[in-house]
């Protein structure tokens, strides 16, 4: 969110310090074609009840008061009130980052307007990138393979003539 800078600053660093690629999306104010869109989750007095910031480890807790939780029945998330007597902060669904199944649940919130919008780190997991990869591809023949001419390595091990 535009209007959240800490926040902001802090994926950005999250995405600068990944090893691999990332995609930041950040949702942005328009004075000229969309004034207000995200009114809703920028001001003071509506954002607390609207706005869900995931942290992987951390219970999906929200309001003003802290009182609000994310609860999976079955594949289908909802709110609770954790002081309501009937759930508690142990049953709040507790976000875990490296979950493309978690990840996939957290994006289609927006799909319903009852549940907040969430803003952090969806989905975070470390894998090499292709040029690594292919370093590491290139050494590995380099190991198998004697010195052999460039000749040598171009026919390979299975090349004929023709006569």
């Amino acid at each position: 969110m535009d209007r959240d800078p800490k926040h902001l600053q802090e994926m950005i660093l999250r995405c600068f310090n990944h090893f691999g690629t990332t995609l930041l999306e950040v949702l942005q104010n328009c004075v000229i074609f969309n004034d207000g869109a995200y009114n809703l989750y920028t001001d003071k007095a509506t954002r607390d009840d609207n706005v869900l910031y995931i942290e992987h480890g951390k219970p999906l807790i929200f309001g003003k008061n802290k009182d609000k939780g994310i609860k999976l029945d079955g594949w289908k998330p909802i709110v609770i009130d954790i002081n309501d007597g009937k759930n508690s902060i142990n049953d709040v669904l507790v976000y875990d980052e490296t979950s493309k199944d978690l990840a996939f649940i957290i994006s289609s919130f927006s799909d319903n307007p009852l549940l907040p919008m969430p803003l952090g780190v969806f989905l975070a997991r470390s894998r090499n990138r292709y040029e690594v990869e292919m370093e590491n591809q290139i050494e590995e023949a380099k190991k198998k393979s004697t010195d052999l001419s460039i000749d040598e390595l171009l026919k390979g091990t299975s090349s004929w003539e023709i006569s």
